[in-house]
């Protein structure tokens, strides 16, 4: 057995499904993954983190556009969210969580841009989602063109619902 396999097994029993938020500790010292098994001794503690946590709150879900200008938004479990000017200032957190993200690329022909949604693992259904290979005209009078992500009971793709009147104090409502 190795340490990352003695985290996997106890983040399982606890109902976790990544080992990455076990930590094993002696006399205060986070045991590393290259470690031995025989470094853990006889008195180990387990610490055991909330893997979608930033400020604090539980992570819902992140979203961002960078079509006509930049943001994203965080969005917590208790409603609120963080908001930001920039478009990948949560692409860290979004990694370190782990969440599945669906890109979407308008194809506006001045404000051209990427956009996303990040979700827990726990909350994708793959069958919500529809792969947009050549640009989707189908709203084209509504939201225009777009290729990429988009969730099948929406006419926007991914991340299109964060519009460009998006900023502190007039955020949309979370879409899951």
């Amino acid at each position: 057995k190795t340490v990352p396999e003695v985290r996997s097994r106890i983040a399982n029993a606890l109902g976790k499904k990544n080992g990455k938020w076990v930590k094993l500790l002696v006399d205060d010292r986070n045991i590393p993954d290259e470690s031995e098994l025989s470094d853990l001794g006889s008195k180990c503690t387990v610490v055991v983190t909330d893997p979608y946590m930033l400020d604090g709150k539980a992570v819902k879900m992140i979203a961002g556009s960078a079509v006509y200008g930049f943001r994203s938004v965080v969005y917590f479990e208790d409603g609120s969210t963080k908001f930001s000017n920039s478009y990948e200032t949560f692409f860290p957190l979004i990694e370190e969580c782990g969440f599945k993200m669906y890109t979407s690329f308008d194809d506006d022909r001045y404000y051209r841009g990427e956009q996303f949604e990040a979700i827990r693992v726990e909350d994708d259904d793959p069958s919500e989602w529809v792969e947009n290979v050549k640009s989707n005209t189908v709203n084209l009078a509504t939201v225009g063109s777009f290729t990429g992500w988009q969730r099948k009971n929406s006419i926007r793709g991914a991340g299109g619902f964060l519009g460009s009147n998006t900023k502190e104090g007039n955020i949309p409502p979370c879409p899951i």
